[in-house]
């Protein structure tokens, strides 16, 4: 007992730690921050090297979107003529394998870490060494008879230096993959040493848009080698064109009087953008021969407008738009090459646009069924615009009785139109808003989907079914709901196949295909009793495995329960499904003032209310039909009208809303209406004189439409729905729902009988034996649970949950991420062949700092971190990354610029920067010190003159003049 007492207090001290662990890491939670090793609980610290082991690279610094875990920041180089060494320092946040400089045909050899030798492996022909996590010096030698040209070298070491006897290069030429050129002369070194020749290459490529005025976009694509200098082009407009727009960004461009484009060009790619119009009826367009550079061939993209005229496009050779450097938008238009001197014809072939779009209409419709199916009545509400046709022509399978539209309209008169004998009605106006009314002989089983000469945009119907008929299923729409096909899912499915499997193990096979054909009957009757079938055959299936004792007495009690449970569910819903048929209206009744209740209590707003003063009341979902009778327990805003508008009274109308006493022909509210598509509030507004009828027409008054409202089923369509499309509806009469009803209770009956028969119990005297399988089962599972049992007992080993929660929080991304870096201001200072660049970075939490770049263009050869020499560092997509810890650090960058001219990308751009540049010229920064996203220095060059003094400018008879363009203004 003393023994058990010892245990059972060790237990909970173990887990009494394990909470105050977890406690601990809780509360860190609220910092969102990485945990560091000094910050976890001492308890758990030994497993720190565990849990991030699986974790791998995952743990290490972001740079850009890769994990970096080694920092090969600077590697010296000292080569001659038969042999080299090297020493590369850097720093790895975790035990990782480092690639070392060298090759299969030059291996380092004599490699040390610090004073201790290394092992150098060979890892697909590069020479690696693992690394523990910390600072490391790593040095080596090679040999070899000859000096090698190219070394091989680690693309992410960042900064490489080499030592040739007294000659040391600090910026090396390297290769893509990060190869150092040692010995010769590297490709293009002899060209590096000496000026870059000038050169000027342009693409000519012009977009000719058609209207009015016809707009011509040239776009001239320049390639600038060399020295910056001033570019004087050929006038690029057209004959007859006028300036509208000159666009130049990256360099500074102007037309002089007599049109000619000067440009102040630099090295680079730049682009030119020119829009001209030309007013008048242009037949023919001309390209000339202009003086070089301007190229002597052209691309040209024609854009018609079809809403404008037809036109035929002539001239030059027609191209494939995809094979040429047309602008991504411009490659769906036509494209022809022109050769100077070439005419560009446009033939008119027809004016305007004998397409106009298609009608935008949507389609709300509600069919009622006769009480004994003879017949049917239905009312379309349409609305939207109509573009192309001025008549509506109705062609579904039935008689039209009426079309009415709001006030002050009211009816419309049905003509018959000569040509298709169908009948319809004129429209006046693009706004369309009607409602129709139209009656069908016979059970609506084939219908036509619209019914309208015109497509429609949007389309939903809404059947509505006498008491005792239920809609079976539905083809021709998107989404049919409710119906008795409709309501099945893959549960259902997936509980049928359950309660038919059970019922034939543990009776007889037959007995599947009978529970089966059960649930299926029952799937669509809210009365059946579904869960006392289940509970049912689970006590069977617990008397039937479980052995003699106290488990088998006790599922002999719920064996009782479950089958009292089954014989009263049974005897309800046989009493219920007979109740609904003979007395189908008082469940249909029953139904909606469920309804109606539920929507009073919700006070939802239905779909497209229409709660108007004194109007027609909440619009039901999916209602079109006539306005019903007046529900009283639902109140409208004044009057207490409220029901299932959809044709309004407008007669009762006037009178609501002239009070007692009042003025019967007060206007009343507007009717209000869906404008998704199309019809603004102010041509709702707008008088309808023009649509009113003559006053000794007869207008026909329909056949009246029924107030009742007791099944509904919906049918949605999604997207365009055409006019020759067909639905077709399957429909239960009460005959057929009684016949399939009485088969629903007899065989549910026959079924529950059979399963109480069988699993009472007493009933199977006889159990199956226990196999060798089911013994080790139990053995495995009793086993599982003593293992599982003892477990607490080694309090040294934390929880898997306890493990897991400290890796996420140790390698938990910072809260500053992804913007853990910022740089508030830097100075720039740039004096002879020297660049020096001091940034204030401000970081977060420890990341990289994208240094100016990229590598290519200016490597420097001094950095320093707060006054120190920094060497964590490392190469990565061409660009040099420094490893910053958390903290305000001072970033200094100096190095030499190679040539005239220096662009660097800045990476993350300062707030403010500060240039000194003596003798360079500098774009990118303005005036307030705000910078763009790179910095372009170019040494200043004396002008050609060079004898006036250098604050002479030119007098204002002397300066060229620009060309004067006419204002222009696009409303």
């Amino acid at each position: 007992m003393g023994r058990g007492w010892i245990e059972g207090a060790w237990l909970g001290r173990g887990a009494l730690a394990a909470w105050v662990l977890a406690a601990l890491l809780v509360s860190s939670a609220g910092r969102a921050e990485r945990l560091k090793a000094a910050q976890v609980p001492a308890e758990l610290r030994e497993w720190i090297p565990w849990v991030l082991d699986e974790v791998g690279d995952d743990a290490c610094t972001l740079v850009e979107d890769q994990r970096v875990c080694a920092w090969l920041g600077r590697l010296s180089l000292e080569v001659s003529a038969t042999g080299g060494s090297f020493r590369l320092q850097l720093l790895t946040e975790r035990s990782t394998r480092v690639p070392l400089p060298g090759s299969s045909k030059h291996w380092p050899v004599g490699v040390k870490v610090g004073a201790e030798r290394g092992v150098v492996l060979d890892v697909a022909g590069v020479p690696s060494i693992a690394l523990p996590a910390g600072r490391h010096t790593v040095e080596g030698r090679f040999s070899w008879r000859k000096l090698p040209d190219l070394l091989p070298v680690p693309g992410s070491v960042a900064r490489v230096t080499v030592k040739t006897g007294d000659r040391v290069v600090t910026s090396p030429r390297r290769e893509a993959d990060g190869s150092v050129w040692l010995g010769g002369s590297a490709p293009g070194d002899d060209e590096a040493g000496q000026a870059e020749p000038e050169r000027l290459e342009i693409e000519v490529m012009r977009r000719i848009e058609d209207g009015v005025p016809l707009v011509v976009t040239t776009r001239i694509g320049l390639r600038v080698g060399g020295r910056p200098r001033e570019v004087r082009l050929a006038p690029p407009l057209l004959e007859g064109g006028v300036l509208l727009e000159l666009e130049a960004q990256s360099l500074p461009a102007h037309f002089e009087q007599d049109g000619v484009l000067v440009l102040e060009a630099k090295k680079g790619k730049h682009t030119v953008l020119i829009r001209e119009r030309h007013s008048g009826s242009i037949e023919a367009l001309e390209l000339r021969k202009r003086a070089e550079p301007w190229p002597s061939e052209e691309v040209w993209a024609w854009e018609p407008n079809v809403a404008l005229r037809q036109t035929e496009v002539a001239g030059g050779a027609a191209i494939d738009p995809s094979r040429t450097n047309l602008p991504e938008r411009w490659r769906k238009l036509q494209a022809f090459k022109l050769r100077a001197p070439a005419s560009f014809t446009v033939k008119t072939l027809r004016r305007g646009n004998p397409e106009p779009p298609p009608n935008h209409l949507g389609l709300r419709r509600s069919l009622w069924l006769d009480l004994d199916g003879g017949g049917y009545t239905v009312v379309d509400y349409l609305s939207g615009r109509m573009r192309r046709d001025w008549r509506l022509s109705f062609v579904g399978q039935g008689e039209l009785g009426q079309v009415g539209a709001p006030p002050p309209v009211l009816d419309h008169l049905i003509t018959v139109d000569p040509a298709t004998e169908k009948p319809g009605v004129e429209l006046r106006q693009g706004a369309v808003d009607l409602f129709a009314e139209w009656r069908g002989e016979g059970m609506p089983t084939h219908l036509a989907a619209v019914g309208w000469t015109t497509d429609v945009e949007s389309l939903q119907v809404a059947v509505r079914l006498p008491p005792g008929w239920e809609l079976l299923g539905a083809s021709g729409a998107d989404t049919v709901s409710p119906s008795r096909l409709s309501g099945w899912d893959a549960l259902d499915l997936l509980w049928i196949f359950i309660i038919a499997a059970a019922a034939g193990k543990l009776g007889h096979w037959r007995w599947a295909p009978l529970a089966a054909l059960v649930m299926a009957l029952c799937h669509e009757s809210p009365y059946a009793p579904w869960w006392a079938w289940g509970g049912l055959i689970g006590t069977m299936a617990l008397l039937h495995y479980l052995p003699e004792g106290r488990l088998q007495r006790a599922s002999r009690v719920a064996w009782w329960g479950a089958s009292a449970v089954l014989i009263f569910g049974l005897v309800s819903f046989a009493a219920l499904e007979v109740r609904a048929l003979l007395y189908p209206h008082a469940i249909a009744e029953e139904i909606a003032d469920r309804e109606v209740y539920e929507r009073e209590t919700e006070q939802i707003a239905e779909e497209d209310s229409d709660n108007r003063e004194g109007g027609a009341g909440t619009r039901a979902r999916g209602e079109e039909g006539a306005m019903g009778e007046s529900l009283p327990r639902l109140s409208g805003n004044r009057y207490g009208v409220a029901g299932p508008a959809d044709n309004p009274d407008f007669g009762m109308v006037g009178v609501l809303n002239a009070g007692a006493g009042g003025d019967p022909d007060a206007p009343t509210a507007p009717w209000g209406r869906d404008d998704s598509l199309g019809i603004s509030k102010k041509e709702k507004e707008k008088p309808a004189d023009q649509a009113q009828q003559d006053p000794k027409a007869v207008i026909q008054t329909g056949h009246g439409v029924p107030r009742w409202r007791y099944s509904q089923s919906t049918l949605r369509w999604v997207g365009p729905v055409e006019q020759g499309h067909q639905i077709r509806l399957w429909l239960l009469s009460p005959t057929m729902r009684a016949g399939l009803t009485a088969l629903a209770i007899a065989l549910a009956a026959w079924l529950s009988v059979l399963l109480l028969r069988r699993s009472r119990p007493g009933a199977s005297p006889t159990r199956p034996k226990r196999s060798v399988a089911d013994t080790a089962v139990v053995a495995a599972l009793v086993g599982a649970v003593t293992f599982g049992a003892s477990l607490p007992a080694q309090a040294a080993a934390p929880s898997k949950e306890l493990l897991d929660e400290l890796k996420t929080r140790l390698t938990r991304p910072p809260e500053c991420s992804p913007g853990c870096v910022t740089v508030g201001r830097m100075t720039a200072r740039a004096s002879g062949h020297t660049l020096e660049l001091v940034a204030e970075v401000h970081v977060g939490a420890t990341a990289s700092y994208q240094l100016p770049g990229p590598a290519e263009s200016w490597v420097p050869t001094t950095i320093e971190v707060d006054g120190k020499p920094s060497r964590v560092l490392v190469s990565l997509k061409g660009y040099l990354h420094l490893r910053l810890g958390s903290g305000t650090h001072e970033v200094k960058l100096a190095g030499p610029i190679a040539g005239d001219e220096l662009t660097l990308t800045l990476g993350t751009v300062p707030h403010s920067v500060q240039v000194e540049a003596e003798g360079w010229e500098v774009d990118g920064v303005d005036r307030d010190g705000h910078a763009d996203s790179s910095i372009h220095w170019r040494r200043a060059v004396a002008t050609e003159s060079g004898d006036g003094p250098p604050d002479e400018t030119p007098t204002p008879e002397a300066a060229p003049k620009t060309l004067s363009t006419p204002p222009w203004l696009e409303v």
